[in-house]
């Protein structure tokens, strides 16, 4: 008797934990042939995705932040590297900025989003880029070649500003 109050006690805790909405799971029968005429059953019912409105449509999440992905930046840096040959620089400059935001302390985006900007005739931004480039590897094999390019770049810029200034 004691023993079948233990067994149905631990059976009420069992029954709790699965709760009323999901049905027990079905005895394990091993000798019983396993029916592969009938489709599985259907996936339980996925959690709202994370882009997707509320009911009520009063507000938007926040997009995604951009993960860490070192493979998505050099294909990333590949792919501009054709756009900068090509001469299409606009698009140049949306790959490697694509390739920062996967891996920001990835030298080489730096560098050539540098040379795509100067080609776009954007030498404040080329400015930055190299810099930015010299702050992660100021000992490269690049580093003298792109000091050159900061100090030529802001000796026009500030050629410009003083021309401007003239006017």
């Amino acid at each position: 008797m004691l023993v079948l109050a233990l067994v149905l006690g631990a059976l009420s805790g069992v029954a709790r934990q699965i709760g009323p909405s999901q049905p027990p799971p079905p005895p394990q029968d091993s000798s019983a042939p396993i029916d592969t005429s009938k489709p599985p059953p259907p996936p339980p019912a996925a959690a709202p995705a994370a882009d997707a409105k509320p009911a009520d449509g009063t507000a938007t999440p926040a997009p995604a932040a951009r993960v860490f992905d070192p493979l998505h930046a050099q294909k990333s840096v590949e792919v501009g590297e054709y756009y900068l040959k090509a001469g299409n620089y606009a698009a140049a400059v949306d790959r490697f900025k694509e390739a920062i935001a996967d891996q920001s302390n990835f030298a080489l985006p730096w560098d050539l989003l540098g040379q795509a900007c100067e080609k776009e005739h954007e030498p404040a931004d080329a400015v930055t880029a190299y810099q930015r480039y010299l702050v992660l590897l100021p000992d490269g094999k690049e580093s003298d070649r792109v000091r050159k390019r900061v100090t030529k770049l802001q000796a026009g810029i500030a050629s410009d500003a003083a021309k401007q200034s003239k006017r």
